[in-house]
């Protein structure tokens, strides 16, 4: 019975101290007292970043196009109506003789006057349809409200991409501060941890405790990982959309 008995306590306790003496070597690594992530200390000022985006932004340039070509079709419209314009140019030339008989009842007497010359006469006859010129006019008024919509639509675009930069930079400075938070949460949960380890090889505290702080740490350490990612896409989204390489 004292036999048995001596194997039954070797097969509860034996497992608990090896634990305590194997516990020692799976400790973590130590983590650095301050881990930061500020990507975005390296990028050029917010003011910057706007003017890169709207110099890079290829919806801009397709919308530049878009507004030359209207203004192009307006100024042959403009000038359009002078095609309608039609011109006829005569010259004339005669050779005339005349006689002119004068009487004079005082004198009692008459005269005959002969004279003779060339006669040289030129002229320009200009024709524009009344139509022509009404329907040119409203071509122009369409054409005009044409190149006015492509204007406007610039400038919205343009707002659209002041907008989007300002909201992907602030979001890139939101991730870096969730990432300064989960990193600090990180430190201090695996800080515990290791306080849980040694107070268990101390039997101050049971496995059960151990467990849940160990959790806790595996816990914040996937929230990190996470907070890091976020930071990258950020980041990365930000520089596509502005038009700087990575």
């Amino acid at each position: 019975m004292r036999y048995l008995f001596f194997l039954l306590g070797a097969s509860i306790f034996l497992p608990l101290a090896l634990h305590a003496q194997v516990a020692p070597r799976l400790k973590t690594p130590p983590i650095p007292i301050q881990e930061t992530l500020s990507l975005s200390e390296s990028l050029p000022p917010l003011d910057s970043l706007i003017d890169i985006a709207l110099e890079n932004s290829p919806v801009l340039r397709q919308q530049a196009f878009t507004i030359e070509k209207e203004r192009q079709e307006f100024k042959a419209i403009k000038k359009s109506w002078m095609n309608r314009i039609s011109s006829d140019i005569g010259y004339a030339y005669s050779n005339s003789f005349s006689s002119l008989l004068l009487n004079s009842p005082d004198e009692n007497a008459s005269s005959n006057t002969f004279t003779q010359g060339d006669n040289y006469r030129a002229g320009i006859v200009f024709r524009l349809n009344l139509f022509d010129v009404l329907g040119n006019r409203h071509k122009r008024k369409a054409a005009r409200q044409e190149l006015e919509i492509a204007r406007n639509h610039r400038q919205s675009l343009e707002t659209d991409i002041i907008l989007r930069v300002k909201i992907l930079f602030e979001e890139l400075l939101l991730a870096e501060a969730l990432f300064k938070l989960s990193s600090q949460k990180k430190q201090a949960l695996f800080a515990q941890k290791e306080m849980a380890e040694r107070s268990f090889r101390h039997g101050q505290i049971n496995i059960g405790d151990l467990a849940r702080v160990t959790e806790l740490a595996t816990n914040s350490e996937e929230s990190y990982l996470k907070a890091r990612l976020e930071v990258a896409k950020a980041y990365k989204t930000l520089l596509s959309f502005v038009g700087l390489s990575s």
